[in-house]
């Protein structure tokens, strides 16, 4: 056999190794953009106790919403709008 010939039982076991491979790449893509849902509710959990943590904020340092307010008027100012 000569450069660049393969024998068919290594040539059987690249292809396999190569669906693998790709297999196990599309596995990880799928857990990547489509997270469980358990991760979905950890996000409303976490945006629900910022909220808290906010408006525990606000009520105990006054100023913290003045100067929250102040970033939120030069955002608007730079018309941009502002992040939710």
């Amino acid at each position: 056999m000569g450069w660049g010939q393969v024998r068919p039982a290594k040539r059987e076991n690249r292809t396999m190794r190569k669906r693998i491979g790709f297999l196990a790449c599309a596995l990880l893509l799928n857990l990547t953009v489509c997270p469980p849902a358990s991760q979905a509710a950890k996000k409303a959990e976490i945006d629900a106790e910022v909220k808290v943590a906010l408006v525990q904020l606000y009520e105990s340092t006054p100023v913290a919403k003045q100067l929250a307010l102040r970033e939120t008027q030069w955002v608007d100012g730079a018309r941009s709008s502002p992040p939710r």
